[in-house]
């Protein structure tokens, strides 16, 4: 039993610290630019393609997403029926890129993190949610209103393709986090 508690405290631990890198903030300050004086200051994919363009947007949106991935899928393969728990990290994925302790605690705001964590829960709800994501941005030209969009939507389709209970509540509330970010 306590074995399984260091290990659990390990995994917070290490998901927390994984989503705190600010990918972001590296990768534009590896480039000569502060990130946080640029358009909206935020540390996320949106802000690195105003200030670097689209390549970089895309490896900080992908670097971003596997840090939500990865501590989630690691979660699910040790522990495949602990739903709760799968919750409790995906949650503190998101909350670790939102509240970064390597960029004091101004992280993200949680989207990229969030769509690593829908890719591990639900393959086909994030596909689904990638592609009503693409044709949203490509039609309206704003990226926000894509994310809104999708934020809107995650519940219900975690309710209708008929997730645990569990699943919907937390989709909800941390989609709630994200469009309040």
């Amino acid at each position: 039993m306590l074995i399984m508690m260091i290990n659990l405290l390990f995994l917070f631990i290490f998901t927390y610290l994984v989503s705190s890198i600010p990918f972001g903030l590296v990768i534009s300050k590896l480039k000569g630019i502060n990130l946080r004086e640029i358009g909206s200051g935020n540390i996320g994919a949106t802000n690195v393609y105003r200030a670097l363009g689209f390549k970089w947007a895309a490896l900080v949106f992908f670097l971003d997403a596997f840090k939500g991935a990865l501590p989630l899928g690691i979660t699910v393969m040790l522990y495949p029926q602990s739903y709760l728990l799968h919750i409790f990290i995906a949650v503190t994925a998101v909350l670790g890129h939102t509240l970064a302790i390597f960029a004091k605690f101004k992280g993200g705001k949680g989207a990229a993190t969030g769509l690593g964590v829908l890719l591990v829960l639900s393959p086909p709800i994030f596909a689904i949610t990638a592609i009503v994501a693409f044709l949203v941005i490509l039609f309206s030209r704003t990226i926000s209103i894509g994310t809104m969009t999708c934020c809107v939507m995650l519940p219900f389709l975690f309710f209708f393709f008929r997730y645990p209970l569990i699943y919907v509540l937390f989709v909800g509330l941390v989609c709630i986090y994200v469009l309040y970010r």
